[in-house]
């Protein structure tokens, strides 16, 4: 990390405070995934997203300003109280988080999505800013959908959101891209004799409880060799 001024990579403004480098250079392409990258700085209650963000939510940039408002009021009412709780206290306390959630854009379209971020502190201990990825699973549930039973859906689409969900965090937390990310869930459910799909499901459990320390544990052992991080601008 330098203390150099950097250019915003969302709106092209240069910040005079520390740089913290986006989620956006870890961020793989898929065809049937759209992710958008949001920061939050605490300190101005301000919000930036990249274009993606605004197309999940059915805008195009300049129609709203971001906002915490704004986004709960775009989550699904019977996923509201619960997203609601959560993204306050992650924007008060900066801890980790990463949940499956349903948003209704602004024309009406019910969108499944995962949001993974966590917060970055300033010297003080402070929340300097909040990061992370809003990822999309829409188009792949729909997928799904036209070759499998609803029972059997609902069963992979459970399975896919928790993997997604932690191999988010796992991107987050050691800088990775989503193939790396995969590979380092498939070694340890290899080495702990279980389906990627049942450790994610308890991974995410862990991500939810901040006394629990098993992710964080995780990540203590499968933290990669050099040469699988992205190389530093």
């Amino acid at each position: 990390m330098t203390t150099d001024a950097t250019t915003n990579s969302f709106n092209g403004k240069s910040k005079g405070e520390p740089r913290v480098d986006t989620f956006s250079t870890v961020l793989g392409r898929n065809d049937h995934l759209r992710a958008g990258v949001f920061t939050y700085f605490p300190e101005s209650d301000a919000w930036e997203w990249s274009d993606e963000m605004f197309e999940i939510h059915g805008y195009v940039r300049g129609e709203v300003v971001p906002s915490t408002e704004l986004i709960l009021a775009h989550v699904h009412p019977e996923d509201r109280e619960f997203v609601s709780e959560l993204v306050l206290r992650s924007l008060r306390s900066g801890e980790p988080f990463s949940d499956y959630r349903r948003l209704v854009d602004s024309n009406g379209v019910v969108r499944q999505v995962i949001a993974t971020g966590c917060g970055l502190h300033d010297a003080h201990g402070r929340v300097a800013r909040m990061q992370g990825i809003l990822t999309e699973l829409t188009s792949t549930v729909h997928l799904e959908s036209d070759n499998l039973a609803r029972e059997a859906v609902q069963r992979s689409v459970q399975h896919r959101a928790a993997i997604e969900q932690v191999k988010g965090a796992v991107m987050g937390r050691l800088r990775v891209g989503p193939d790396a990310a995969f590979a380092l869930l498939s070694k340890a459910s290899q080495r702990l004799n279980l389906k990627v799909n049942e450790l994610a499901e308890g991974l995410v459990l862990s991500l939810q409880d901040p006394k629990d320390q098993t992710f964080e544990d995780l990540i203590r052992e499968m933290r990669p060799p050099l040469e699988m991080l992205p190389a530093e601008d």
